[in-house]
């Protein structure tokens, strides 16, 4: 982590007055959160005094897989690219993408970032990360942080020069930026002030400017992962891996363990001292390896040599492993084998299910993430351009240019859904029309429901249902207006769908002993019921809405209705 901001992390002035009134608004708790992550991404090797081994790598792990998964097949674009502005804003976009894994990566490490704008001298911007560990929140609005300050490091021969940057966003939305550089001899130190132009590449920096674009914010975008801060509860992002730290370290101490059962349980040749050297050619005398040999010294008894060779544990470390690396993939949300090894023999259909819809979810969540920031950074590239001269304040849509697309078979195969549809279609489980009532008409058919079906109510739904989606919001069952999309292209498709309940309402009555009772209330030796026969157990009321498992119902009471059969009770 950068020496100067450290300092201003752990509430230490830096030199004397220079850091006077500078306080981190975060907590201590967050503080060392924060360097825990970063530090736990950067160990490469083992810490002296430190029973760990990170060779697994297991922070950097999850966010290099978290990042390729999510951009596997990406793709944005501009729905409409002519001149002028919307050509600028279309080749910022590309510039902004170019940054995507680096942003992604940065902020899932540290919990969030910043992803700020700069000029590049060429007439565009440039985009630069700015890592949760090179950055304090100095104040905090109802609208966010209005009070950042952040550091960059050179050096310049032997000197190291520290550029501070502080952003601060008044009442009424506008931005003020403050520079101040400093030379010191060594990175520990912030060392004594200097002017701005004592490095060229802050030569055109003014030591204070006030924008007369209102941007709203900081001027820069920033992104935090959709996930509730369980350090503090403060509104500080937290790292994708902060729940599972200790498992993480977990693994560390075990494979520092299995290291050293190893190095401890390696074949050795115990004998006494002097059998141990052998005569030189020279005249004096060598000694075997000690690798290998072991002198006993002082020893009058001659033993001969004696074999060392324990039987190594390394299964028992592996399964530990193992188990510390699935409950990780767990707590983060990531599919199984992403960091365990798959037993796909051991592996239900349930689990598998189970650990890809996570997954799927988690993906997904960091995809709507990385959108929400395009639009934002787009947004403030804007303001940008207008302030610097680069762009004309004419008014754009973002929303309507901007297209992105996330590709069609690592998460979702539309391909394969496809081709299933249109089996289906041959196979007479789906109808299939080029206009609406077409479709009516063979719904209506025998095969099908008989004239039962209400076309005209039909097409009034969906006619309604159109105008939802085209206003961009369900007022009737609050459907995300993500999800909607209008009906409107052929060809159309449709199926028969049921119900189905996945219990026996009003089935057989049992009493405590799990005995199926007859008429009169009255347990039937020899028979008992669990699970779903077992009817009485939801009474008459039961919810299809709710999701839920009734497999450990089943399973225990079943196991119990046995026990109590084999006990003749």
């Amino acid at each position: 982590m950068n020496a100067v901001v450290r300092a201003l992390f752990d509430d230490a002035a830096i030199t004397g007055a220079q850091a006077a009134g500078l306080k981190d608004t975060s907590t201590a708790a967050m503080r060392a959160a924060v360097r825990e992550w970063f530090e736990l991404f950067f160990m490469r090797e083992a810490v002296k005094g430190k029973d760990e081994d990170p060779a697994q790598r297991i922070p950097y792990t999850i966010t290099n897989k978290l990042t390729k998964a999510c951009f596997a097949e990406y793709d944005s674009s501009f729905t409409e690219n002519g001149t002028g502005k919307t050509a600028w804003l279309d080749g910022q976009r590309s510039l902004i993408d170019a940054e995507k894994q680096d942003v992604l990566q940065w902020v899932m490490v540290g919990g969030e970032g910043f992803l700020k704008p700069a000029p590049d001298g060429t007439g565009r911007l440039a985009y630069h990360v700015v890592r949760r560990d090179c950055y304090n929140v100095l104040a905090r609005g109802p609208r966010g942080i209005t009070d950042v300050l952040m550091s960059e490091r050179s050096r310049a021969g032997s000197d190291c020069y520290t550029l501070l940057e502080r952003r601060t966003v008044d009442g009424s939305g506008y931005l003020t930026i403050r520079y101040k550089l400093y030379v010191s001899e060594n990175s520990s130190t912030l060392g004594h002030e200097v002017r701005l132009d004592s490095l060229p590449q802050y030569a055109a920096l003014a030591p204070e400017h006030t924008y007369s674009v209102p941007f709203g914010g900081l001027g820069m975008t920033y992104i935090r992962l959709p996930m509730a801060n369980n350090v503090d509860g403060s509104p500080d992002g937290v790292s994708v891996y902060e729940g599972a730290v200790q498992l993480i370290h977990n693994i560390y101490k075990n494979e520092y363990q299995l290291g050293r059962e190893f190095e401890l349980g390696r074949s050795r040749i115990v004998a006494n001292a002097d059998k141990l050297v052998t005569p030189d050619p020279e005249g004096g005398v060598m000694r075997l390896k000690d690798d290998v040999f072991v002198g006993l010294d002082g020893d009058t008894n001659d033993k001969g040599l004696t074999i060392f060779s324990p039987a190594l544990r390394d299964e028992s470390f592996e399964r530990r492993k193992q188990s510390y690396l699935k409950a990780c993939e767990n707590i983060i949300g990531l599919k199984r084998g992403i960091l365990s090894d798959v037993e796909a023999v051991e592996r239900t259909a349930k689990e598998i299910s189970s650990s890809e819809g996570d997954y799927s979810l988690s993906i997904m969540d960091l995809q709507r993430m990385w959108y929400d920031a395009l639009l934002e950074t787009l947004r403030i590239t804007d303001l940008w351009g207008q302030a610097l001269g680069l762009c004309d304040a004419q008014a754009v849509d973002l929303e309507q240019l901007l297209s992105v697309s996330w590709g069609n078979g690592v998460l979702y195969d539309a391909d394969k859904d496809w081709a299933d549809t249109l089996s289906m279609v041959e196979a007479g489980l789906l109808i299939k029309a080029d206009t609406i009532d077409e479709l009516i008409e063979k719904m209506n058919a025998p095969e099908w429901d008989n004239g039962k079906f209400d076309g005209e109510r039909f097409k009034e739904t969906l006619a309604h249902y159109n105008e939802l989606c085209a206003a961009g919001a369900d007022d009737d069952f609050y459907k995300p207006a993500e999800w909607m999309t209008t009906i409107d292209t052929p060809p159309f498709y449709a199926a028969e769908m049921g119900s189905s309940w996945m219990t026996t309402v009003g089935g057989l009555e049992i009493d405590t002993a799990l005995h199926v009772l007859d008429v009169n209330r009255q347990a039937i030796p020899g028979l008992y019921a669990g699970g779903n026969p077992a009817g009485c157990f939801y009474g008459n009321i039961y919810a299809p809405q709710v999701p839920m498992s009734l497999s450990g119902h089943s399973t225990t009471l079943s196991y119990v209705a046995a026990r109590n059969c084999v006990d003749g009770i």
